[in-house]
């Protein structure tokens, strides 16, 4: 990859952020980490991201919230939305920016190469 892709890691359990993020940068990507949607806000607000990987459950404003708050920030930004729950549903703030059952991802993840083909696809990146 000539251009670095910049990976933005929105998470507040730091065992998965970190092992996220550590992934992430033994693919050769480079990785920021915000433990809530806030910091994750004030992390675009300072640098643009390619891709930003958001949990749903956050504390304070929840990761729809936080999605929509930084397309308002970055509108070209792209999302894998991560979450722990089995039952969730696209809510319709997001199906109305286009997101699709691609966009989503469950944890706990059986491997990660499913996370990196979806980071693939969203940006582009053709595989090895």
């Amino acid at each position: 990859m000539s251009h670095t892709f910049k990976i933005l890691v929105i998470d507040d359990e730091p065992g998965v952020r970190e092992s996220l993020a550590e992934y992430l940068q033994d693919m050769g990507f480079s990785v920021l980490m915000a433990e809530s949607g806030e910091k994750g806000l004030e992390i675009l607000t300072a640098q643009p991201v390619d891709l930003a990987i958001v949990d749903m459950r956050l504390p304070g404003i929840d990761g729809t919230q936080t999605i929509v708050k930084a397309l308002d920030i970055q509108s070209d930004l792209k999302f894998i939305v991560h979450t722990g729950s089995v039952s969730y549903q696209i809510p319709e703030e997001l199906l109305s920016l286009g997101f699709t059952s691609r966009h989503i991802l469950h944890k706990p993840m059986p491997g990660l190469t499913t996370m990196l083909e979806t980071i693939h696809d969203l940006l582009g990146i053709a595989p090895h």
